[in-house]
């Protein structure tokens, strides 16, 4: 029962490769080998976004308010928090929707006995 594992690592710019190797020679395990996960390091498009709003807000170019400089870092999460409302309200409405048939029938057939 012997596992051995190796780890390389690639340096690039902006994003580093891991690629891990397993050799597992039980049996009736599967052999898993050259598995690669890409890990990004680095601002991203709206750390980006906002470090270029803070310049310009900074050197007087843009005259947002600090709000909307900073928007590209909580835009993101109110838009995911707002879908997220919206799909539980319409969840919501739906099992109100079906509790409602659900009593409507349930008189119906008591009626009918």
């Amino acid at each position: 029962m012997r596992e051995t594992t190796a780890v390389e690592f690639e340096q690039g710019t902006n994003i580093s490769t891991v690629t891990i190797s397993f050799d597992c020679p039980m049996e009736g395990t599967p052999k898993m080998s050259q598995t690669t996960a890409s890990i990004t390091i680095g601002p991203g498009l709206g750390g980006c976004l906002t470090i270029v709003f803070v310049l310009l807000k900074a050197f007087g170019l843009i005259g947002w308010s600090w709000w909307w400089v900073f928007s590209p870092l909580w835009l993101p999460a109110a838009v995911y928090a707002a879908v997220c409302v919206t799909i539980a309200l319409a969840g919501l409405i739906v099992m109100g929707c079906v509790f409602v048939v659900t009593e409507i029938a349930e008189r119906r057939a008591d009626r009918w006995l």
